[in-house]
C-alpha cells in the first residue's frame, strides 16, 4: 500500500508535464515556416466614408497591424524579441528596466512587457500581448501603476485592443 502514493504521484507528475508539452507542441507546430499577422481597430479617430450606393458608413478608430514570428527559442513582435532585457533612461531621466517575457499555457500565449525603475524594482506599467492559439484571436492590454500606487495589484488590466489573427506561410 505504502508503495501505491509514490506510484499515484509519479503518473501525476508525468501527466501534467504531457498536457504543459501539448500546448507547446501546439505553438511549435502553428509557428513552423509560418507567422501570424494579427489586427484591430484602435484610438478614438473617427471618419465618414461615403460607399457606392451613395450611403455614409462610420468608421472608428486606426487600424493597427501586428506580426508575430518565432525563431527558436525567441519570439519577435514587429520586431521586438522576447524574452529580452534592456536599460533605458525614461523622459524624467530614470534608469529604468524593460524586461520583456513570455508564457504559453492553456492554448494561450502571452507576451509580457514589463517596466521597472532599475534601482528599486518597482513596476512602473505591464503591456500585455495574449494570443488564444485555438482562437487565432488576441488581446493587448496595460497595467499602469502611479507614484503612490506601485504596489496595487490590479487584477483586470486596462484592454487596449482585441482583434483576429491570420497564419500566413513563410515565403
Amino acid at each position: 500500500m505504502k508503495f501505491l502514493i509514490p506510484i499515484t504521484l509519479l503518473f501525476a507528475v508525468l501527466s501534467h508535464s504531457l498536457n504543459s508539452k501539448e500546448g507547446s507542441d501546439t505553438t511549435d507546430l502553428l509557428f513552423e515556416d509560418s507567422y501570424l499577422n494579427c489586427g484591430s481597430r484602435e484610438g478614438r479617430f473617427k471618419s465618414f466614408e461615403i460607399g457606392r450606393s451613395g450611403n455614409v458608413k462610420a468608421k472608428s478608430g486606426l487600424f493597427s497591424n501586428y506580426k508575430l514570428t518565432r525563431k527558436g527559442e525567441f519570439f519577435f513582435l514587429n520586431g521586438e524579441k522576447y524574452p529580452e532585457t534592456k536599460e533605458n533612461f525614461s523622459f524624467k531621466n530614470i534608469l529604468t528596466l524593460n524586461e520583456k517575457t513570455f508564457e504559453e499555457e492553456s492554448g494561450k500565449l502571452k507576451l509580457k512587457n514589463i517596466t521597472k525603475i532599475a534601482s528599486s524594482e518597482k513596476i512602473i506599467s505591464i503591456n500585455y500581448f495574449i494570443i488564444d492559439i485555438n482562437e487565432l484571436t488576441f488581446n493587448r492590454a496595460q497595467e499602469n501603476y502611479t507614484e503612490g500606487e506601485i504596489d496595487k495589484i490590479i487584477f483586470d488590466p486596462k484592454v487596449k485592443a482585441f482583434g483576429k489573427c491570420t497564419k500566413k506561410t513563410i515565403s
